[in-house]
């Protein structure tokens, strides 16, 4: 996925979403999902992610990440997701 933002604006101004090849339903109702589940404010992703938290240095040990959980690899969108990507591809 790749986001794109303008100086001065809180939303995104491009949301691309590339499977490579390995989606089962369209690129685009993908996108649509995503945009209707995730708040893509930089803010927002911030805070949903706690990336204000100084959990950075111990997460790392000889130049490679230790297996600590981060926020961003929650599933608890996964069903809401499900549901958005249904909504869409209908």
């Amino acid at each position: 996925m790749s986001i794109s933002y303008a100086i001065g604006k809180a939303e995104p101004t491009a949301v691309e979403i590339d499977t490579f090849g390995t989606a089962r339903v369209d690129e685009d109702v993908i996108r649509l999902a995503v945009l209707d589940v995730f708040d893509l404010r930089p803010a927002a992703i911030m805070s949903l992610l706690h990336l204000r938290a100084p959990i950075y240095a111990d997460t790392a040990a000889y130049g490679h990440f230790n297996g600590y959980k981060f926020s961003w690899e929650n599933l608890d969108k996964t069903e809401e997701l499900r549901k958005a990507v249904e909504k869409y591809a209908d």
